[in-house]
């Protein structure tokens, strides 16, 4: 069954994002094909920095992972919390300073386990999400409600690929529902505010640079301030040997 879905699940990545012509040339000046724009986003360049596309792809996930642990805590702790007000009202403790100590000691370890539940989940169906909708973007080179629903779909059913081929098509159409609702919301913000996925990138990548150009210039003073340094170390020697 496991291989079955692996078999499904490729086949409608391939139907999804393979072209009639694989090598086709995008009309942007790079002149580079497709797949050279999608291993260009996903990969470090020469000096080893990332590129916005993919620095988003992490931020987002990140902060999703983040977001999803503090909703998964917080569920889990007011649950812990009147479960143990509801079985520990006829228990008798030493005194009001034991029984917080318990209180706090199991909401405590219930909210570790709901951010650790909910958080690694939203990570992963987040980090899938946001890469398949970068990904179909920087393929079809626009940004567009499709590329949101197919990364949803894909997204979702990955997610759900262990629970069979009912796990794919409920996860796909649950994905796909997701990736319409946050496509619908991120296209209309990006066309209130008059930008578009390639301005935030480009104000990224300008930010990353003017950041690396703030550190080589703190570093050259650094090391023009090491130089002073030593020189008047070396005269302040010189004079007391004299």
């Amino acid at each position: 069954m496991l291989r079955q879905c692996l078999r499904s699940g490729r086949l409608l990545c391939a139907a999804v994002v393979v072209p009639d012509t694989i090598q086709a040339v995008s009309n942007d000046k790079s002149g580079l094909s497709t797949w050279d724009r999608v291993i260009k986003a996903f990969s470090p360049d020469e000096f080893g920095q990332y590129s916005p596309q993919l620095t988003h792809v992490y931020q987002t996930t990140i902060f999703a992972a983040f977001a999803g642990g503090v909703y998964g805590g917080c569920i889990y702790s007011r649950k812990a919390y009147l479960d143990f007000i509801e079985r520990n009202e006829a228990t008798k403790f030493k005194d009001h300073f034991e029984a917080k100590k318990e209180l706090q000691n199991y909401v405590t370890v219930n909210f570790a386990k709901g951010a650790f539940k909910w958080g690694w989940r939203v990570c992963l169906f987040t980090g899938l999400y946001m890469s398949f909708v970068t990904a179909l973007h920087v393929y079809r080179d626009e940004s567009s409600i499709l590329n949101y629903i197919i990364g949803g779909l894909v997204s979702g059913m990955i997610y759900r690929i262990n629970y069979g081929l009912r796990g794919l098509v409920v996860g796909g159409t649950l994905g796909s529902m997701v990736g319409l609702a946050g496509g619908c919301l991120t296209l209309n913000i990006l066309r209130v505010t008059g930008h578009t996925y390639d301005d935030i990138y480009q104000i990224q990548e300008e930010q990353l640079r003017n950041r690396n150009r703030l550190i080589k210039e703190a570093e050259k003073t650094l090391d023009h301030a090491d130089d002073r340094k030593i020189l008047e170390d070396h005269d302040r020697i010189v004079k007391d040997v004299q």
